[in-house]
């Protein structure tokens, strides 16, 4: 099971701006539910996970900051979920996760922009971990002053080094580690740092 939030977590939740943010990802695989959900709590949701997608309309409400989503499901597949959003009139922010290849993947993302919708980016699999901590940052950076044209993604941006260097003098990173587990038997096998700036 993925870890409970810690208390930095929870005050960082609870102190947002416009109150907690909501995360709801939806994929049929359950170990990647399990993998995804520890670091959109890192990056200060709270998470819902949705593995049978016939569950997603239920589960949906305007309530919702970021959806996180996989194209190949049974059931209601990905494109059936993004009409669902537009027709929602959805304001959240949108990660199209598949393992298609990228004519697949942009056919959504003109399939989201021709709706409006807030997507964010398209995650390939197998995910690249800094571009998802990026993605989750940004979607919590972000929630809460949605709108069509906006692309917080496009806004981040390597510090200077000086920035950084004043930044640990002065104690302004709060530092989270993430261990990173081999399904197979259990192991440790590394460590994910994300660095928070404040």
């Amino acid at each position: 099971d993925a870890e409970p939030t810690s208390v930095a977590q929870s005050a960082q939740i609870a102190d947002a701006p416009g109150g907690p943010r909501r995360a709801l990802i939806t994929d049929d695989d359950p170990a990647v539910l399990q993998f995804l959900t520890p670091f959109a709590e890192q990056a200060g949701f709270e998470v819902t996970t949705i593995a049978d997608s016939s569950c997603f309309a239920a589960a949906y409400s305007a309530e919702i900051d970021l959806v996180m989503l996989d194209l190949d499901m049974p059931d209601m597949d990905g494109i059936e979920v993004i009409r669902f959003l537009a027709a929602k009139h959805c304001r959240a922010y949108i990660i199209i996760m598949s393992g298609y290849d990228k004519q697949v993947l942009s056919a959504a993302r003109g399939l989201a922009a021709r709706h409006n919708l807030n997507l964010l980016d398209v995650l390939p699999k197998p995910f690249d971990q800094i571009q998802l901590i990026k993605l989750l940052d940004a979607a919590f950076r972000g929630a809460g002053r949605v709108g069509p044209q906006s692309s917080p993604a496009a806004n981040l941006r390597i510090p200077p080094v000086a920035d950084l260097r004043e930044a640990i003098a002065q104690g302004r990173l709060e530092i989270h580690c993430q261990p990173q587990i081999r399904l197979a038997d259990g192991a440790l096998v590394a460590v994910e740092t994300l660095a928070r700036w404040h």
